[in-house]
């Protein structure tokens, strides 16, 4: 005897809060910008110094990633200030 099939009803699916602000940018740092033009340097070149992508320095400086403490800590070493000055905004 064949089995009925039902009909699933679709379902909406409901935007979390969360999500509602995932479109919103996050602060520029702009003091690590400005830091890293100041000394001529490009994303590449702070990249290969600190052994990341660049990728990730655009990242940090567009707001969209935190910096981990390894790059963090590098990125004090590079420029010479401390991470408070870097990234007043953390």
């Amino acid at each position: 005897m064949p089995v009925a099939k039902r009909k699933m009803k679709s379902k909406k699916k409901i935007k979390a809060s969360s999500t509602e602000w995932s479109n919103v940018k996050s602060i520029k740092l702009d003091r690590l910008i400005f830091e890293r033009k100041k000394r001529k340097l490009s994303q590449s070149d702070v990249a290969a110094e600190l052994g990341v992508s660049v990728a990730t320095i655009s990242h940090i400086e567009n707001g969209r990633r935190k910096p981990n403490a390894d790059v963090s800590i590098g990125l004090e070493m590079l420029f010479d200030l401390p991470y408070e000055i870097l990234f007043p905004d953390y």
